[in-house]
């Protein structure tokens, strides 16, 4: 396998709220014709021990707003929602947004 087909991680930023510190990155499986990049934040809780369950959840949610998915990720956590609800969530919302194919009469 040669370098540039390497699976990538670009950071794309860090914040820390609390015990709750959320990593920005995007995932570059390999390097394709096109875009191939998957949004991803990390959620590191600092009150549990690391190595422990729940230490580190990984969320896959395809939104490059960071400071959206930011703001919500904390909200949500704070209102006791796990992580996979809250991908699910900026997944739908992030389709809702897309704007609709229109037929032209």
């Amino acid at each position: 396998m040669m370098d540039d087909d390497a699976p990538k991680s670009v950071p794309c930023g860090q914040e820390t709220r609390g015990n709750i510190c959320l990593t920005h990155a995007l995932w570059c499986p390999v390097s394709m014709i096109g875009r191939s990049e998957q949004p991803e934040t990390g959620v590191r809780r600092l009150d549990i021990p690391r190595g422990q369950p729940g230490h580190f959840e990984l969320m896959q949610h395809g939104c490059r707003d960071w400071k959206f998915v930011t703001d919500l990720t904390f909200q949500a956590l704070a209102k006791g929602w796990d992580t996979q609800r809250i991908s699910d969530f900026i997944r739908n919302f992030g389709e809702r947004r897309r704007p609709r194919a229109r037929v032209l009469l």
